[in-house]
């Protein structure tokens, strides 16, 4: 009996290894994110900033699954990243929510509704997830604005463009599911069965620690500074 149990603890030690690289592997290539062909513009260029793009929609239950996953990571950030979200426009629903989205961002109330719309969609089912423009807007009067007020905002020309802004980059960049991940204009990252919506960030920090140090390799390193010369005597 002892030497059977000394065998599968010898077993047992010789597993320990492949757990602890399983746990700790690098991101895969073309597995859990993908390097887009050529390199986009980001959505928001913020100078000496690596943008983090998360290309969403409000109908999307995958989204409203990631959502505090995403916005957890989001207010542990490290200072050089610019998070954005971009709502995503494929579908007629998708689109109102959209409008809803944009124009809560231009009166300034979308930090404090973003996690509300999924909780009013998915858990109180108070809003449906093919809603009306005019649900929508009356959703959002709770927050400080008049629905009639948004819903002149969110049928603006300027919304409009948001959408199509929105739309370009979805194009450009690959993004035909969501949620997607778009980090500094090169690299695509979506949820895997594996890693989950926490394994999703931990390879959108792998890459902008990548990019972070891509930047770094192309600064020129500054000169050291000249010593003032010593007066003659």
């Amino acid at each position: 009996m002892n030497a059977i149990l000394r065998r599968i603890f010898t077993a047992s030690l010789l597993m320990l290894p492949l757990a602890t690289v399983a746990q700790t592997a690098a991101p895969r290539l073309n597995v859990d994110y993908f390097v887009l062909e050529t390199p986009q513009p980001v959505y928001e260029l913020v100078k000496g900033k690596i943008e983090v793009a998360e290309v969403f929609s409000y109908a999307c239950p995958h989204c409203a699954d990631a959502s505090s996953t995403v916005s957890a990571w989001a207010k542990t950030k490290a200072p050089d990243v610019n998070f954005v979200y971009v709502h995503a426009i494929g579908q007629p629903a998708w689109e109102r929510f959209a409008r809803g989205f944009y124009a809560a961002e231009a009166k300034k109330i979308q930090a404090n509704t973003h996690e509300k719309v999924f909780q009013a969609v998915f858990v109180e089912q108070s809003l449906k997830y093919d809603a009306s423009l005019e649900d929508i807007a009356k959703f959002y009067s709770k927050y400080g604005v008049t629905a009639s007020q948004m819903l002149a905002i969110m049928n603006s020309p300027s919304i409009n463009a948001k959408l199509n802004r929105s739309k370009q980059f979805s194009i450009r960049t690959g993004a035909n599911s969501t949620p997607t991940i778009i980090v500094a204009g090169k690299y695509r990252v979506n949820v895997t069965r594996e890693g989950g919506f926490k394994g999703m960030m931990k390879t959108v920090d792998f890459l902008v620690a990548k990019e972070r140090a891509a930047i770094a390799a192309r600064t020129p390193a500054k000169p050291p500074a000249s010593k003032p010369p010593v007066p003659k005597k």
